[in-house]
């Protein structure tokens, strides 16, 4: 399985990676160079090595797949070359096979050459960006995963949720109502338990790609990160928290989250282009124990309009594979291909699905269920059904023949979903966005 490392030794070789070692600011300039860079959908990987303040040698790396779909397939086990449509139908074919985590001793993971503990943690010495001038702070977490153990069951969860830093050793953690995460904390703290977690930064890039989509609610993400290129995620087990954790990430932040510990946390420049909820009562997890490897990578997503959005073409493939197994699950025959537009607020909005069709009511009922399945009834907005005989990620073809073939006033239906509560935005990001200052 690609680490981190290897993949950005592999973005090189292929002239996809740009190293900065010029100084750069945490505050805003790191984000801003990132947007203007990834207005090209060519955009290469961005691996910020000077950055104000940060210790241990660390450093940032930003648009880690952008639109760069070579770099997915590699992360997919995959050689460069394919195309999208290739790799969703790879993704779906083997989203369902399971592999589970193979556990080696504590010592032997790198993500444990330095420990901290206590006062010597300090969060502030990790690249942490402020993306956008109204966020609320420095975010530690923006492209990672945070492992949680079930209460009742004991399966481990992997999830991708935002962390802003609070102090040197606390820290939020948001996530929306309805997410794995915040229902596992639910049950610990309805019986006054603190709340074990981790948050990983710098993991295999496979595993993000995984953690941010949806898995059922009883199994573990490990088991599926692992079956898609059929080799065991390495994991050692912590006995702080007593979960299982990845042996090759760059960073590991351990705590726990206590009943009612709450703070203000917010607002974050969003998926949408838009700043989501304002600032408000979040939880927050005290920090006990910091684990990282030497010269640690602190990987980091930029939530913004297309094509700067990080999640982009990664919610493209691997959700429109999710919604597609979901169909197939679901008995529907005839689907040839499934797309979330990068466009559509970074994949979650707009969604794609090419049937052969085969009876009637046949495109009605994708629609429907594409809506309102496991994998894409988060933020769903708009399905458009097609022929066959359309490639869903030809975006200008798809729309181009779908247009005329739908007399919208008859045929057209669109189904979607609510975000979260509190998602309404307060500016787009692009009038407000992040200005480049030149360093001092």
């Amino acid at each position: 399985m690609l680490t981190l490392r290897q993949l950005l030794t592999e973005a090189e070789s292929m002239g996809e990676l740009k190293t900065i070692t010029q100084p750069i600011d945490w505050d805003e300039e790191m984000g801003a160079l990132n947007y203007m860079v990834a207005q090209r959908e060519d955009s290469p990987t961005l691996w910020f090595k000077n950055i104000r303040d940060a210790q241990y040698g660390s450093s940032a790396v930003f648009n880690l797949f952008g639109m760069g779909k070579d770099r997915i397939a590699l992360s997919l086990g995959l050689p460069k070359g394919h195309s999208i449509s290739e790799l969703i139908e790879f993704t779906k074919n083997n989203f369902g096979r399971k592999v589970p985590p193979r556990t080696i001793p504590a010592d032997k993971a790198p993500v444990n050459e330095v420990i901290l503990e206590g006062s010597d943690i300090d969060l502030n010495a990790f690249p942490a960006p402020k993306m956008w001038p109204l966020d609320g702070g420095r975010y530690l977490g923006t492209w990672d995963v945070l492992v949680t153990r079930d209460l009742e069951d004991g399966h481990l969860n992997l999830g991708t949720y935002r962390q802003m830093i609070l102090g040197p050793r606390q820290m939020f953690v948001y996530w929306s109502p309805g997410k794995d995460a915040r229902l596992q904390s639910e049950r610990y703290w309805s019986r006054n338990k603190p709340f074990p977690v981790a948050a990983v930064y710098g993991c295999d890039p496979l595993m993000l790609i995984v953690g941010c989509q949806t898995v059922a609610k009883t199994e573990s993400e490990y088991d599926y990160i692992g079956g898609l290129v059929n080799e065991p995620v390495e994991v050692f087990h912590s006995e702080l928290t007593g979960l299982d954790l990845p042996a090759s990430a760059e960073i590991i932040v351990e705590g726990f989250m206590y009943p009612g510990k709450e703070g203000m946390e917010g607002p974050f420049g969003e998926f949408t282009g838009y700043y989501g909820r304002p600032e408000a009562q979040t939880p927050i997890i005290d920090v006990e124990r910091v684990r990282f490897r030497k010269n640690p990578i602190l990987t980091c997503a930029l939530m913004a309009d297309h094509p700067a959005n990080e999640l982009g073409l990664v919610y493209a493939i691997a959700r429109g594979a999710k919604i597609w197994n979901d169909l197939d699950k679901l008995g529907i025959p005839g689907v040839k291909g499934v797309y979330c537009f990068p466009a559509g607020a970074g994949g979650f909005g707009i969604t794609a699905v090419s049937i052969e069709q085969r009876y009637p009511g046949h495109a009605s009922q994708v629609a429907t269920l594409a809506a309102q399945c496991p994998a894409g009834a988060y933020y769903s907005k708009l399905i458009i059904v097609v022929d066959d005989d359309v490639d869903p990620p030809i975006f200008t073809k798809c729309c181009g023949l779908s247009r005329p073939a739908a007399a919208p006033r008859r045929t057209l239906i669109s189904y979607g979903t609510p975000g979260p509560p509190g998602s309404i935005p307060r500016r787009i990001l692009r009038r407000s966005g992040p200005t480049a200052r030149r360093p001092s």
